[in-house]
């Protein structure tokens, strides 16, 4: 009985059938592991490298190729792309793809990670300009229209949950300028969020680049593609002047040696329904911090010899705030640009160039015309830009002057420049105010307002007050053998200039302490305590010049003869009347003299003035003292013949 109860032992076929499809299951997955662990590696190795040889005669070399059938994830690593000549053009430590299943339900290609770890790119470009990336882009022209006319409207959907970009580094070479360009930019790194081509989609992005010189590039905010919307905040800050300057410092002849730059923005872009974008810039900020500029005697058709460098500016800060800019309104506005204690260096040399002097360039043909079309075409476009307030604090120039002799070093101490509620609107006026303290003693100061359109206007109240004549010893001396031992000039009134009057001033002058005597000799020529010229009216366009009266207080001349018969001002007048000829030769080859200047001095008065008169060309020599000499002359004018009297 026992016997009938007891089973029969189950054959392999009963086995295989009642797990007949968890062998199949499990026979399907060895073989699609089989099939992705093994053989889409070997795949993908080899049809990326014989297509990327085929397509650009390039080689690219996988060191490591890794599939996950089972993540659908994709790892390459020790990736190495050599262009056509065997350079290298990118290496990558690791490049990951995660992608996602759930690509079938969104209708669009879903990653969840795109990931490059490490990627190095070699930009280069030759002296014909040749980018070594160039024949990554090759094609007919044909192809790409065919290709274009094949392209439908629609965008691809993709869909990146994250994709990074991890400590990227690229070397840029550049031989199109005289002297190579080598630099190289990194680490850059790069996180999306949702990077999309979806509709109405929007994506959170972080990027960071830091350069070479330590300065960084950092932008944050979210980007949508379909249609086109972002919003953001970048900046840029750090040292990014000397690969700046490596362009531009042999056209310019000037070489940003130092400086650092900050600039920090908030931006909106969107997609209107017409499909046109619009644009706002909020919060721009921009600083330069601690710049210097030295000529460069590398510059083209610059001698190193006879230019060697020379620092021609230091800007220790220049800043602009409150920046903004709305598209299509076109209009920018900005509250403040301020520049602070600036130094700026000139030097000119024996031969009159200045170190900031260019070559001169060939006048473009129909400049003229072309200037007015760009400003007729500017006026159309409407612009609408504004500046709040633009400051000049505490700038000091000097010049060493060596086309003169001695040579002259002159400059301002401190000057300051206040601009405000500056605007292209045709008509506007910008109150401003500019005071000036010069390196020789005394001070100017202007108040008053400006216009630029539609023509340059001026309108200042001008003070000058004490204005040393020294410093302009070594410009006289050429024209006449004197020296300037002392006096100051004061000015005291307003002046003008428009489209119909060139320049007018209306004021008093006056020269106090003024006293001049004869290089050679080193004898007193003249002086004066005081000469003032009240209520006078220049106008350059009207070519006229009235004075109401000129008083001359203890006014001395030192008159000698000398044996030979020479008069002591003679010695003088020869040098002066030769370089008077010769500036008035050139100017009228050049067409620049216009009538004279028609001058009317309704009173000249002397007070309290003496001379000394000696004459040593007589058989019998003698000399004579004049003391307390006071008198007037009436009306002088150059335009009449009606002579004046004169009353001693």
């Amino acid at each position: 009985m026992i016997d009938n109860y007891r089973k029969s032992p189950a054959s392999p076929s009963d086995y295989f059938n009642k797990y007949r499809k968890y062998v199949l299951a499990l026979a399907a997955i060895s073989v699609y592991a089989a099939l992705g662990f093994l053989l889409v590696p070997w795949l993908v190795q080899k049809n990326a490298i014989t297509s990327v040889r085929e397509m650009y005669g390039s080689e690219l070399r996988l060191e490591k190729v890794d599939f996950n059938p089972f993540v659908l994830s994709l790892r390459l690593g020790g990736v190495e792309l050599d262009d056509p000549a065997g350079a290298p053009i990118a290496r990558v430590e690791e490049l990951f793809v995660n992608f996602q299943l759930s690509s079938l339900f969104r209708w669009a290609w879903t990653f969840d990670e795109f990931r490059i770890t490490s990627p190095e790119l070699f930009v280069a470009r030759d002296e014909s300009g040749h980018l070594n990336l160039a024949h990554f882009f090759r094609g007919s022209g044909e192809e790409k229209a065919e290709a274009q006319s094949d392209l439908e409207p629609a965008i691809t959907p993709v869909l990146v949950f994250n994709f990074i970009i991890e400590n990227c580094a690229i070397n840029w070479h550049d031989e199109v300028p005289v002297d190579t360009v080598e630099t190289r930019f990194g680490p850059i790194n790069i996180a999306i969020q949702e990077l999309n081509t979806l509709p109405n989609r929007s994506g959170q992005q972080t990027v960071l680049i830091t350069t070479e010189s330590s300065g960084t590039l950092s932008w944050t905010g979210s980007l949508q593609l379909n249609p086109l919307k972002s919003v953001a905040h970048a900046s840029i800050k750090g040292s990014h002047f000397p690969l700046a300057s490596a362009y531009i410092h042999h056209q310019t002849g000037f070489d940003i040696v130092e400086g650092d730059a900050d600039v920090e923005l908030d931006y909106a872009i969107d997609t209107m329904p017409d499909g046109t974008l619009s644009a706002r810039v909020d919060n721009f900020d921009l600083a330069f911090n601690d710049v210097v500029v030295n000529t460069f005697s590398g510059a083209i058709g610059a001698s190193a010899a006879a230019n060697p460098d020379r620092e021609v500016l230091r800007l220790p800060e220049i800043r602009l705030t409150g920046g903004t800019l709305r598209w299509p309104e076109k209009s920018i506005s900005i509250a403040a640009l301020s520049i602070d204690n600036t130094l700026v260096s000139l030097y000119r040399d024996e031969s009159g160039t200045l170190n900031i002097d260019r070559q001169p360039t060939a006048p473009d043909p129909g400049g003229e015309e072309t200037g007015e079309r760009e400003s007729t075409a500017a006026d159309e476009d409407g612009w609408q830009i504004s500046l709040q307030s633009f400051e000049i604090n505490h700038l000091s120039l000097n010049l060493e002057d060596h086309s003169v002799e001695p040579f002259a070093d002159i400059g301002i101490a401190d000057l300051e420049l206040s601009v405000s509620d500056i605007s292209i609107v045709p008509g506007a006026r910008f109150p401003t105010s500019l005071t000036l303290q010069v390196r020789s003693g005394g001070t100017l100061a202007m108040e008053g307002m400006i216009s630029i359109l539609p023509e340059v206007e001026l309108d200042f109240d001008l003070i000058v007050e004490n204005i040393a004549l020294a410093g302009a010893h070594p410009y006289i001396k050429p024209l006449a053998d004197v020296h300037l031992d002392s006096g100051a000039i004061n000015l005291n009134g307003h002046i003008r200039s428009s489209r119909e009057e060139l320049l007018s001033f209306a004021g008093d002058l006056e020269i106090t302490d003024f006293d001049i005597s004869e290089t050679d000799e080193g004898s007193r020529l003249g002086s004066w305590k005081r000469m003032a010229a009240s209520n006078m009216a220049l106008s350059i366009s009207g070519q006229s010049l009235e004075i109401s009266e000129v008083l001359l207080d203890q006014l001395y001349g030192d008159i000698v003869i000398s044996e030979d018969g020479k008069l002591n001002l003679g010695r003088i007048e020869k040098s002066a009347n030769d370089n008077a000829t010769n500036s008035t030769n050139e100017a009228e080859k050049s067409g620049t003299i216009d009538s004279k200047l028609a001058v009317t001095v309704g009173r000249v008065v002397l007070t309290q003035a003496s001379a000394d008169f000696a004459d040593f060309s007589l058989p019998l020599p003698f000399s004579v003292k004049i003391e307390n000499l006071d008198g007037n002359m009436t009306t002088i004018s150059t335009q009449s013949s009606v002579p004046s009297t004169l009353s001693l």
